[in-house]
Parts: structure tokens; C-alpha cells; sequence
């Protein structure tokens, strides 16, 4: 199950540009980025920051250093508190326990993602908010994974959220065994639907990772 969700895997990568090939804490302070008018959603040069701080909290993730990571992520959520920052914060918050190898103390950041995207109906926020909630939680060995897991990639198929539908249905075909052939292929087909739309560097870093299913396993 770890393989589905964890350091650089699919749902850190759904949310999460990729910057400078060695990632670094090393960032403009809020002086810098200029006044503007807040935005409720975070839409703004704060809200920008907070983006920024996770992207490198996700990349030190992926290179193994967890450290990093969680200072980086404790930067991010004092730099915005919102609702659109404190839901990420919370994705990136439960990847890094999950990493780390503590699969309890990851259902806390994601469960307050989950509520806080719900409260807010955020449709896309909400679909991935319950995958990572499924997978901390199937990773803790709690109840209410497999509900929500299926109804994220009941929702990502409705909607058509093809970058979180792919994923959805991975870690889908965990929760439901019974379903678990018809759910990577309906993964994979997807996924190859996005990579045939992306530029030619996309497709060969996909094609790279270890976390791109290239199979249909």
C-alpha cells in the first residue's frame, strides 16, 4: 500500500511542480514578495509563498530528507493559514509521517485537509484530501479507507479530474480486491490519456520515475 502514496509518489507529484535539480530551504522572505491585497483562497503573493515552501518540502521529501522537509512545511503554514494552505499543508504534512514511518501520526494533517476541503466544497481539493486521508489511515490500520478511497475515484471519474483519477483508481485497486484488475487498468489507461498531452521532457521524466506505473501492475 506504501507504494501507492508516499515521499515523491503520484500524489505528491499531482500537486507539486518540480523546481532546481537539488532542492533547497532557500527562499525569499515575505518582505520580498511585495504588498497585495489578501485573498481569501489564498491566491496571492502569500499564498504563493506557502506553494513555494511545500514544493521544496515535497522535493526534500523525495530526496530522503525528512528534515528538511518538515521545517519546510512549518514555514509554509506559518507563511498562510488559510483554507487552501492549511489543506496541502496537510496532504504534504501526512506524506511526510508516512515517510518517516509513522503511519498514526499521519492521519492527523490529513484528516484536517479532508474537513477543511469539505468544509470549504472544494471539489478537487476534497477528491485527493480523501485519498490521502484513505491511505494514512489504511496505513495506520483504521477503519473508513475504503469508503473513501472509492468515492474519490468515483468523484475523479465523474468529474473528469484525470490527474487525480489515475491515482484514485491505483490506490482503489488496494481497498477493493474484488475490483483491483478493472481499477489499474481503468489507472492506466488514464494516465497514458495525460501523458500523450504532455511535452516531450514530461513524458521522459515520466517514463523514468519509479513511481509512474508503466505496467499493468
Amino acid at each position: 500500500m506504501a507504494s501507492s502514496l508516499d515521499a515523491s509518489g503520484p500524489v505528491a507529484s499531482a500537486a507539486t511542480p518540480r523546481g532546481r535539480d537539488r532542492p533547497s530551504e532557500a527562499l525569499p522572505g515575505p518582505g520580498s514578495l511585495g504588498a497585495s491585497a489578501e485573498d481569501p483562497h489564498g491566491l496571492d503573493l502569500p499564498g504563493a509563498r506557502a506553494d513555494a515552501l511545500l514544493g521544496l518540502a515535497a522535493d526534500n521529501l523525495a530526496l530522503g530528507r525528512i528534515s528538511a522537509a518538515r521545517r519546510l512545511a512549518v514555514r509554509a503554514a506559518q507563511a498562510d493559514r488559510r483554507w487552501r494552505a492549511t489543506v496541502r499543508g496537510g496532504w504534504v504534512g501526512a506524506e511526510i509521517e508516512l515517510a518517516d514511518g509513522n503511519p498514526e501520526a499521519a492521519v492527523a494533517p490529513a484528516r484536517l485537509a479532508y474537513e477543511t476541503a469539505v468544509a470549504r466544497h472544494a471539489r478537487r481539493h476534497i477528491v485527493k484530501s480523501s485519498i490521502v486521508l484513505g491511505v494514512a489511515l489504511l496505513a495506520a490500520g483504521q477503519e473508513g479507507a475504503r469508503e473513501l478511497v472509492l468515492a474519490a475515484a468515483a468523484d475523479a471519474e465523474k468529474y473528469e479530474l484525470d490527474s487525480l483519477n489515475w491515482v484514485a483508481a491505483r490506490v482503489a485497486a488496494d481497498v477493493d480486491p474484488d475490483r483491483a484488475e478493472e481499477y489499474r487498468f481503468r489507472s492506466q489507461q488514464v494516465l497514458h490519456a495525460v501523458l500523450r498531452h504532455t511535452d516531450p521532457c514530461v513524458m521522459r521524466i515520466a517514463q523514468e520515475s519509479p513511481w509512474v506505473p508503466v505496467g499493468p501492475g
